[in-house]
């Protein structure tokens, strides 16, 4: 996963970004992987589930590949506030300007 605002990822075959810009990606996102649960239970295991990535392409996911899909949305979004409050914690702790100006987003995912 990379980048701000989008977790890259695959589910089953499908690789593509997922975007996550904004509160009403997240909710689709929830109401996505909320109906592949309820699917699942009822045994279903084909693609039956679309979704549009930022490539513009709409995939086709089993209940499984969009749980898949959700927990690498979830992992993510988890990983991104640990490495924002890392960067708080800096924030709280600096004493000069060089150690706020030494205080940067991590470049790697």
């Amino acid at each position: 996963m990379a980048g701000s605002g989008r977790a890259e990822g695959h589910a089953g075959d499908v690789a593509d970004v997922v975007q996550i810009r904004h509160d009403r990606d997240l909710n689709n996102i929830n109401g996505r992987v909320s109906a592949a649960l309820v699917l699942k239970g009822r045994g279903v295991t084909a693609p039956v589930l679309t979704f549009r990535a930022e490539s513009n392409m709409t995939h086709s996911l089993t209940p499984d590949q969009m749980i898949e899909m959700g927990l690498a949305v979830g992992e993510f979004t988890a990983n991104q506030y640990m490495k924002a409050w890392a960067l708080k914690e800096q924030l709280n702790t600096a004493q000069t300007v060089e150690d706020l100006e030494a205080i940067q987003w991590p470049e790697t995912s």
